[in-house]
């Protein structure tokens, strides 16, 4: 039996449970990290030069689709995209202009639920849960 470093068995190219795609975009609006409403202004104006504002987001390729290499005899999975908080140029409800921090795509991860145990037997984790 090889080890995990040995080429035997082993594909020495990685791959991730879950596909991402990140992009520089140009938002609308969004969340503080106080919840509240934004615009986020696509430029602003330093020195009189014109500064245009690009956010870079990473979110699944395909949201909600199972995770690769999980055990599906116990487990459920779904790849979902966490939300990260960033600096950025904004108007709030008020009109005013100011640096804040935004809620934006920041990662894909996989989420995983525990399948319920067979024969009514309660796992610690369901314990835990609440179930």
């Amino acid at each position: 039996m090889g080890s995990l470093g040995s080429s035997d068995n082993y594909d020495p190219h990685p791959l991730s449970v879950c596909d991402s795609v990140s992009d520089w975009v140009q938002l609308n609006e969004s969340t503080t990290q106080f919840g509240l409403q934004v615009q986020v202004l696509s430029h602003r104006w330093s020195n009189r030069q014109r500064l245009k504002q690009f956010i870079y987001e990473t979110k699944c390729a395909n949201e909600g689709e199972a995770c690769r290499g999980i055990d599906t005899d116990n487990y459920r999975s779904e790849c979902v995209t966490k939300k990260i908080y960033i600096d950025a140029f904004v108007r709030d409800e008020h009109g005013e202009e100011m640096w804040t921090k935004i809620e934006v795509n920041g990662s894909c991860n996989c989420k995983l639920y525990r399948k319920q145990q067979v024969g009514g037997r309660t796992s610690i984790f369901d314990i835990l849960r609440g179930n």
